[in-house]
């Protein structure tokens, strides 16, 4: 690979605040009139942050991608009331809080019967295997080793890194396994990304990587650790919180501690509860808070990351061509 600046697309897993994803990276591209797709060498994202990964490979714009969550995310998380809010409730504690249905259908309705391996870029999806206990990292066919992920269906590699715990059943794939959302090791998937350019041979000192996190909360868990006990924990899913939020600080910090000014976040810090992961009511506001904050970035964005389009990605194995096992 010849020495020259390896560029990296970061998005951070967040349930409906993907939406904020999505609105940074639609006013980026309508703005500087640039696909994103053709000027990033990698592309990685857990969770929801998976969506907009995945669709932006197949070449869908971000504009695309936030008509989905607005059109589709009401449906994805529909918002219980009254009596059904109480049973919800109670159901939470024996089963997910949501049927797995509806986003399956809104992904379909958007990449049809798309191969994961039809991407215009490299793509790297966390997820984690909960039988062998293993992390799942699923990537194109940029690598000789990777000659079954690029075989496998779009919607269900997006699945697998969507199935967060309690919220959504764990998926079981065509192959049997049983995988749950990327976010419990890799909710910001830089440093999947970063090791991910090294094992491609790609020298430290050429990766540049732009991270798009979905508003971290300013959360306060002290009562919780002072209590120590699993209720004060749980009450609004507390460890969840707390690991995902841990997880995703502690990627970033070791980016920066890696790259240095080379690594770009483009996020913000709201008040604890403001957007929950499945709350749909605040959509607009997390639409206009990702269009503000793209707007600010885009010259930086364009002048570090979008100025020259990268080389186009040529996969090693086919879609149209399956490789013998």
């Amino acid at each position: 690979m010849d020495r020259k600046r390896f560029r990296i697309l970061s998005l951070d897993g967040g349930g409906i605040r993907g939406a904020y994803t999505a609105a940074v990276l639609a006013s980026i591209e309508e703005t500087s009139g640039k696909r994103l797709v053709d000027h990033f060498d990698l592309i990685v994202g857990t969770s929801t942050g998976a969506i907009t990964a995945v669709a932006l490979g197949m070449g869908i714009s971000a504009s695309k991608l936030l008509e989905f969550y607005l059109n589709y995310g009401p449906s994805i998380f529909p918002r219980a009331r009254g009596l059904d809010r109480m049973f919800q409730g109670f159901r939470w504690f024996a089963r997910a809080k949501y049927k797995t249905e509806p986003l399956e259908q809104a992904l379909s309705e958007v990449l049809g019967n798309r191969l994961f391996g039809e991407s215009q870029c490299r793509l790297a999806i966390p997820s984690y295997d909960i039988v062998s206990n293993c992390v799942r990292v699923f990537k194109t066919a940029h690598g000789e080793r990777f000659r079954q992920d690029y075989k496998r269906s779009a919607v269900e590699v997006i699945r697998a890194t969507t199935a967060a715990p309690t919220y959504f059943d764990a998926i079981v794939t065509a192959k049997g396994e049983l995988l749950i959302d990327g976010g419990v090791w890799a909710n910001c998937p830089s440093m999947v990304g970063v090791a991910e350019a090294l094992d491609l041979g790609v020298a430290l000192s050429d990766i540049n990587l732009l991270s798009v996190g979905t508003l971290g909360e300013a959360q306060d868990f002290a009562r919780a650790a002072r209590g120590g006990g699993i209720f004060h924990y749980a009450r609004n899913l507390y460890v969840l919180g707390i690991l995902m939020d841990a997880q995703a600080r502690g990627a970033w910090s070791q980016t920066r501690l890696l790259l240095s000014n080379r690594a770009t976040r483009i996020t913000q810090t709201v008040p604890a509860g403001l957007y929950a992961l499945d709350d749909t009511k605040g959509l607009q506001d997390l639409v206009a808070r990702g269009r503000s904050d793209g707007r600010h970035n885009t010259d930086f964005v364009l002048r570090e990351f979008l100025n020259e389009p990268v080389t186009p990605f040529v996969p090693i194995y086919s879609t149209s061509t399956f490789p013998a096992l």
